[in-house]
């Protein structure tokens, strides 16, 4: 797209955004829908397709992740850290039936860095992403995955914290 200028790159960008962001809350009214009167008589083709629109859905939050984080992005350069955040926890929030508000409901003692942490999780980021983007080593991200995972009562073997934080 060489005849394309840099700010309508930009504008199709945010137009593609946008209209993934209608495409999933089509999707999450649909998925609403299956749970609510189907939760216990879901077929299989049900589950898969709900677990499609699940992953789709992460895709979209892990690129509006992305995007806040990005150092490039003019938008963030007066955006301070702390309101990126907020807004990704809001987006999250929404797709993901206020998953902060209930984490924080059931886990008052959580910090604030733990609930970031989760929604990391569960939107499914990449570990070399977040250690990479938190400017923290492996060893220490397993820290912090250990000792949220006592905060949370879950053992953290097999990938158990990964499956409580994706179900809760």
């Amino acid at each position: 797209m060489l005849w394309c200028s840099e700010s309508t790159l930009t504008h199709l960008e945010h137009l593609a955004i946008f209209t993934i962001l209608f495409l999933i809350v089509t999707l999450q009214i649909r998925t609403f829908y299956l749970k609510k009167n189907k939760a216990d008589t879901l077929s299989a083709d049900e589950k898969t397709i709900l677990n499609a629109e699940q992953n789709n859905q992460n895709i979209v939050l892990q690129m509006i992740v992305k995007e806040q984080f990005q150092a490039a992005n003019p938008e963030n350069q007066n955006i301070p850290i702390q309101q990126r955040w907020n807004k990704m926890k809001k987006e999250i929030d929404r797709v993901h039936n206020h998953f902060t508000i209930r984490l924080r409901s059931k886990f008052p003692h959580l910090k604030e860095d733990e609930i970031c942490l989760c929604c990391l999780i569960r939107i499914e980021m990449d570990v070399h992403w977040i250690i990479t983007q938190l400017n923290i080593s492996k060893e220490y991200f397993r820290i912090k995955k250990s000792r949220l995972a006592k905060t949370l009562q879950v053992q953290n073997n097999n990938k158990q914290l990964e499956k409580f934080i994706r179900e809760f």
